[in-house]
């Protein structure tokens, strides 16, 4: 079972749900009595976050023609995903499955699954890459920040500018 996180005030003694609704969700997604282990989760700023979609929208439009008719040039979230697992914001997942045909029907079902993953076969092997997700809960602050540098200076190196002037164009759009 996933558990909805909690929004909680320290009074100075313990820690209390703030308000109402994450009362209710605290006194249905966990045990009375049970030890929890607290971690702080440092807010985003939506500016930065919203700045950064811009400015990988903007790049979609600027792709060359040449990258056209690339896998990872059909949308802006598709060269996101490439973008992260390019810069090594992903995980892998390398398997042997015999034979080359078989190799071939689980790439297949991998790209299936994962409109996303960028898939190799050789020989009888399979290596599945999948960019991480850049949630707030599954990345956080510091790293969700390593990768949005990380992608827009691949993307900006992509179409040939600088990431500052990335930055620029998708503020003037």
């Amino acid at each position: 079972m996933t558990r909805r996180p909690i929004v909680c005030r320290f009074d100075g003694h313990q820690f209390v749900p703030e308000g109402n609704y994450h009362l209710r969700n605290a006194a249905t997604d966990y045990e009375d009595g049970a030890l929890y282990r607290l971690a702080p989760v440092e807010e985003r700023s939506m500016s930065s976050h919203r700045h950064y979609f811009a400015c990988i929208n903007e790049a979609w439009k600027s792709l060359p023609e040449k990258d056209a008719g690339e896998p990872w040039a059909q949308s802006a979230e598709h060269l996101r995903a490439y973008a992260l697992i390019q810069t090594g914001f992903a995980t892998c997942v390398e398997s042997d499955c015999g034979s080359n045909a078989a190799a071939l029907r689980v790439a297949a079902m991998a790209r299936a699954l994962d409109q996303y993953a960028v898939v190799q076969v050789s020989g009888s092997a399979v290596r599945v890459w999948r960019a991480r997700s850049q949630s707030n809960r599954a990345m956080p602050k510091d790293e969700f920040q390593a990768s949005k540098e990380a992608v827009l200076n691949w993307i900006a190196q992509r179409i040939g500018v600088t990431p500052e002037t990335l930055a620029r164009q998708s503020e003037a759009a």
